[in-house]
């Protein structure tokens, strides 16, 4: 009898129906073996291969339908009267067998979400039916609520990505007692859903693998996303305990500071309460000596006023002398220098002076007199007729004077008019010449334009413009990208040359493990089968072990030979049970163990074949390694060909465009040197110009001139007369006859004055002889009153003398009592300010207290005692100011120790509290680092065990294809390529560095004299490198890392030769279109296969359009299907297409007319349209 086929075994939906508005029909379709679907494009057979994937729980249902339409408005969408055509369902369901019972998933659209419904049994469609209506969400759950579907017997789930996941939950999956791997994207909906539509990736084969092998691991186990962060942090912890560990001399300096402040502090403490005491008693003395400088200031004021009014007594009779000495010094000087005077102004006139003076002044005077009365008398007739003349001539010359102003008014009119009419004729010859002119520049200024031009145009020619040039510029080019291509096409090679080398070192590596593994497999069987172990020893010995002790025996304790077995009787156990020491174990029904040695034997065999396959696998690559390296060659040969010929071209171009550099050399110096001659020309334009205006202007005050010439003769002549007109009128001259008496009256007059002058001279010195005479007494009273002033001179010296005296041993003593009195009065504010500016005791205490809590009560009394003597202000201060220097360096210590000791977060830290605070954050780095370390090491062993399960995985679907056996090619080889081993030993010979360097952080901080031995630099490169090596596997989840770490290698078998695909993508370059479908669909049968364990489910492997495949690979595919125990479900458009495969396996052919189509008489399922 056959085993249950347990899997999806009946498909039915709800489509609207094509005929009837609001109306829909409830179609099914039966899946109990492998079924292929017919018929024409757009029947709805692809739609049913993605309802199946659908219901087994694809977790993204839109990617089913493709081209961004939404699988719920195709399917899911409820029936509606204003859509009657609309491809949708309402309903999509299945009935699924599974080894605990039946299970019916019912789906459904809920506004924008999905519904699922899963309940125990086999329902029915039928009940989603009411008469001739089909029923809605809420009538369908109060009729299962009816069967008494309800509470846990009904699950309801409202998501594709949940229902997904319940195909992972062994008492609610829909193939009850099944479970399938539905961890992040491995679902059986997904995988089966992968080939609708596109093609099968290696990216999703390495994804699909990854995923699976990892259902046992936790992938986020140890996983650390914040990696980076973390190291971060240590480093930093780690740089700050370097530098707390660099501060530790500081600590100590800050210790014994603290302590020289408190000890400085109480000194000045004691010397301050000393000043104290004795302020009151110098306040005293200094009132005493106070005292005594008033008394003697007292008598020094004294003394000074007697003096002052003595001395101010002979000053003011010394004052009168000088006053009257200087009043007769006064009297001599001017009666002297009047004297002198009056000789100097007499000396001229001496001669004059005679005794008869004033008689020849009183003749002069009378002749004068009568000298006058004579001319009056003689003139009087002639001066009327002078008057008369004068007045007929003043008359005739104003006369004279009216017509020349009028004769000039009108020359000068005639004169402007004469200007005006030559200005006007020369400015129009003018206009002319200047036309002509510029004209001639106009026509240079176009010349030199053109040259320009030219010149620019050949300035900015760097090459040829000419037919031979561009040619050649053109095969450059194209020699040029012929260079490129050859040199990509020899790169590409290379890179294949390079990677065949890799790929046959790879395979030599491999062979030398494979060796090494046979190797191993001899010896470890040579152990077995030597005389002396235990399997020797119970085969010879104990008959029938395997079913007793053999069920509990390692392969490992089997192999060695230093247990010595012997024999001995037991008491006898019941069947099935096996002694153990005193324990008996019931071992019946555990597995038989394998045979060691026919296990190590196929191993053995196994191996040798994989070697042997190596060993051709590396032949025929060192074949293809050496013909790559003679295309090589040969394109290495090409590309030199085309370099030389590329050479030689720019060559020719290089030495053609220097030909023409130097022809445009020569004619943009001949375009220059004409340029340079039109602009000079048009330089010379300018001056043209200006000796032209010149010219004209010169020209025009010639014409002016001339035309001006006769006019100016008569204005000249009129002006001529004008001006003698203008001149005043001569008096007539005298008579002749009253010229004697004249020249006679002139002479006494001069005379008459020189008398005169000469009389007032001698009459001054008269006067001067006169006071002379009085200056014998005027010189003794002075002498008399000289005397009296040096004897008051001597009084006011012997007076002075005497006040200096006494003032001088007054104020000795006044300055020596002001002296003791500054010295006491100094030191005495000298302290009152030294108190002023320190602080007092208790001031001193809650300063420092406030600074440093801990010091108050060090501040208390009693106070160390001082030697005797008296307390200096500079002492006081001093003692002050080293308190606060020490205060400063205290608080400088601290913060900075307080910088760097950051996280101790106490305001007066003590050295103690410090040192503490450093061996604790050190210890609590050596913890770090160990968890650091101990979670890298069991991230790492996780990866490993991911990667050795992966591997497994990748065997079971290389041993799986061997099942298709396709006639012309096969699957030959599925294995992984990659090379993380250096990788990981990075990261374990970082690790192991990381340990030993936390066990010395460790040491160091539990050692109890913490001696500055931490080594930071060493852990922090450390902690570099595991930070390169060890960010990838702390970061990055157990999947990413594998899918990272390895590659797919596939081969091909073809008769006796292997082929190698370098990706998956180059399967259809390989082989024909048929073959590659087929074997396709042999890879993914392979991996659906891999979610099943055993248990009998009949899992579908869904393959649209199945007329790619021709009838031999159609049948190897179906018989391969078979063997993996899955269930072929497809589609293609032509019945004829499975007429050569029908004849050899057996499946369903299921004709698809339409998925909403009415049932016909004889149909196989209401709704579908099908023939067997």
């Amino acid at each position: 009898m056959d085993r249950p086929r347990y899997g999806l075994v009946r498909l039915f939906w709800i489509l609207p129906h094509p005929e009837r508005p609001g109306g829909a029909v409830l179609s099914s379709l039966p899946l109990d073996r492998p079924t292929v679907l017919v018929g024409r494009n757009g029947a709805g057979k692809t739609s049913l291969l993605r309802l199946v994937a659908f219901l087994f729980g694809h977790p993204d249902p839109d990617r089913l339908v493709g081209g961004g339409w939404d699988f719920l408005e195709v399917y899911l969408s409820p029936p509606s009267s204003d859509a009657p055509h609309r491809r949708s369902s309402g309903y999509v369901g299945g009935h699924f067998l599974g080894r605990e019972g039946a299970t019916t998933v019912i789906a459904y659209a809920q506004g924008n979400g999905y519904r699922y419904l899963v309940a125990p049994g086999h329902i029915e469609p039928e009940i989603l039916k009411e008469g001739g209506r089909f029923l809605t969400p809420n009538e369908l759950h109060e009729r299962l609520a009816a069967m008494g579907l309800v509470g846990d017997t009904l699950v309801e789930v409202r998501s594709p990505e949940a229902y997904a996941r319940l195909f992972g939950e062994r008492f609610r999956s829909p193939l009850r007692g099944h479970v399938f791997p539905s961890l992040r994207r491995v679902s059986l909906g997904w995988f089966l859903g992968l080939f609708l539509g596109e093609t099968l990736k290696e990216e999703w084969i390495r994804n699909f693998l990854v995923n699976l092998a990892l259902r046992k691991f936790e992938d986020d186990a140890h996983r650390m996303t914040d990696f980076e962060r973390r190291l971060g942090e240590i480093q930093v912890e780690t740089a700050e305990i370097a530098e707390m560990d660099k501060a530790m001399p500081q600590v100590g300096a800050y210790g014994k500071t603290r302590e020289e402040l408190v000890a400085k502090a109480r000194l000045y403490a004691a010397t301050r309460l000393r000043v104290e005491e004795a302020l009151p008693r110098l306040e005293e003395e200094a009132k005493g000596l106070e005292a005594m400088a008033t008394e003697l200031r007292k008598r020094l004021e004294r003394i000074g006023e007697e003096w002052k009014a003595k001395r101010q007594e002979l000053e003011g009779k010394l004052l009168e002398l000088a006053r009257e000495e200087g009043k007769l010094q006064g009297e001599v000087a001017s009666v002297q220098e009047a004297l002198q005077k009056a000789e100097e102004a007499f000396a001229p006139w001496r001669d004059l002076v005679t005794p008869d003076l004033p008689h020849r002044l009183e003749e002069v005077r009378r002749e004068l007199a009568l000298l006058g009365a004579r001319i009056a008398q003689e003139g009087a007739a002639w001066e009327a007729e002078r008057q008369r003349r004068r007045a007929e001539r003043e008359r005739w010359r104003t006369e004279r004077l009216l017509e020349v102003s009028r004769r000039k008014e009108e020359l000068h009119k005639d004169l402007r008019r004469a200007e005006e009419e030559t200005r006007a004729r020369l400015e129009e010859e003018r206009k002319e010449e200047e036309e002509h002119q510029e004209a001639a520049r106009q026509a240079l200024e176009k010349k030199r334009r053109a040259l320009s031009e030219d010149l620019a145009r050949l300035e900015v020619q760097e090459e040829p413009q000419d037919h031979e040039w561009r040619e050649a510029q053109e095969r450059l080019s194209a020699l040029k990208e012929e260079q490129r291509r050859l040199e990509r096409e020899l790169d590409g090679k290379r890179r294949e040359v390079e990677e065949k080398q890799r790929e046959l070192g790879r395979l030599r590596v491999h062979r030398r493990e494979a060796e090494e593994r046979v190797a191993g497999l001899r010896a470890a069987l040579e152990r077995l089968r030597r005389e002396g172990s235990l399997l020797r020893f119970l085969e010879r010995n104990a008959p029938g072990w395997e079913e007793g002790l053999g069920k509990l025996l390692p392969l490992d304790l089997l192999k060695r030979d230093d247990l010595e077995p012997t024999l001995f009787s037991p008491p006898p156990l019941p069947p099935g049970r096996v002694g153990v020491g005193e324990v008996s174990l019931l071992v019946g029904h555990l597995p038989p163990p394998a045979n060691p040695v026919a296990d190590l034997e196929a191993k053995l065999r196994q191996a040798e074949e994989d070697l042997g396959e190596l060993e051709g696998e590396i032949a025929w690559f060192e074949a293809q390694v050496k013909e790559l390296e003679e295309a090589v060659q040969t394109s290495e040969q090409r590309w030199e060909e085309q370099e030389h010929s590329l050479q030689n071209l720019e060559a020719w171009l290089r030495e053609r465009r220097e030909r023409f550099l130097v022809e445009r050399e020569e004619a943009l110096s001949r375009l220059q040197a004409e340029l340079t001659e039109v602009e000079e020309e048009l330089a010379s334009f300018q001056a043209l110009r200006e000796a032209l205006r010149e010219k004209w202007k010169q020209r025009l005050e010639e014409a002016l001139e001339a035309a001006r010439r006769p006019f100016s003769q008569a204005l000249a002549a009129l002006e001529a007369e004008e001006r003698a007109l203008s001149r005043p009128l001569e008096d007539e001259p005298p008579p002749p006859e009253l010229l004697p008496l004249a020249e006679r009256q002139k002479k006494l007059q001069e005379e008459l004055q020189n008398l005169q002058k000469a009389e007032e001279v001698w009459q001054s010195l008269e006067r001067a002889r006169e006071e002379a005479q009085k200056l014998p007494a005027l010189e003794g009273k002075l002498a008399q009153v000289r005397a009296a002033i040096q004897d008051l001179q001597r009084k006011k010296v012997a007076h002075d003398a005497t006040y200096e005296k006494e003032e001088g041993e007054l104020r000795r003593r006044l300055g020596e009592v002001e002296r003791e009195l500054d010295r006491r009065r100094n030191a005495l504010e000298g302290l009152k300010k030294a108190l002023s500016n320190t602080f007092t005791v208790p001031q001193l205490r809650e300063h420092l207290a406030s600074q440093f809590p801990r010091l108050d009560r060090a501040l208390e009394p009693p106070f160390p005692e001082l030697p005797p003597g008296e307390v200096q202000a500079e002492a006081l201060e001093k003692l002050f100011q080293r308190v606060k220097e020490l205060e400063k360096e205290v608080k400088g210590l601290r913060d900075r120790l307080r910088v760097v000791f950051y996280r101790l977060n106490l305001e007066d830290p003590l050295p103690e509290d410090l040192e503490v605070h450093y061996r604790d954050r050190g210890l609590a780095l050596s913890r770090r680092l160990e968890a650091l370390v101990q979670n890298l090491e069991a991230r790492l062993t996780l990866v490993q065990r991911a990667r050795k399960e992966l591997v497994q995985l990748v065997g079971k679907v290389e041993a799986k294809l061997r099942a298709f056996a396709f006639p012309t090619v096969r699957w030959a080889e599925v294995h992984l390529e990659g090379d993380v081993e250096q990788e990981e030993r990075d990261l374990e010979e970082a690790l192991i560095r990381l340990r030993e360097d936390a066990a010395v952080v460790k040491g160091h901080f539990q050692h109890p004299d913490l001696q500055p031995l931490f080594s930071a630099g060493d852990l922090q490169a450390s902690l570099q490198g595991l930070g390169r090596a060890g960010k990838r596997y702390a970061e990055e989840s157990v999947e990413e890392l594998l899918s990272g770490s390895f590659r797919l290698a596939f081969s091909l078998e073809r008769g006796e030769r292997r082929v190698r695909l370098q990706s998956l993508a180059k399967l259809r370059n390989a082989v024909s279109t048929g073959q590659a479908a087929a074997l396709g669909h042999a890879l993914a049968a392979a991996l659906l296969s891999l979610l099943d364990r055993g248990d009998g489910v009949r899992l579908p492997l869904l393959v649209d359009e199945m007329g790619r495949l021709d009838g031999e690979n159609a049948t190897a595919l179906f018989r391969g299907l078979e063997e993996l125990g899955l269930i072929l479900l497809g589609a293609t458009p032509s019945k004829e297409a499975l007429a050569e495969v029908a004849g050899q396996v057996s499946f369903r052919v299921v004709e698809v007319r339409s998925m909403a189509a009415r049932p016909e008489e004889g149909g196989l399922v209401e709704g579908l349209v099908a023939r067997e």
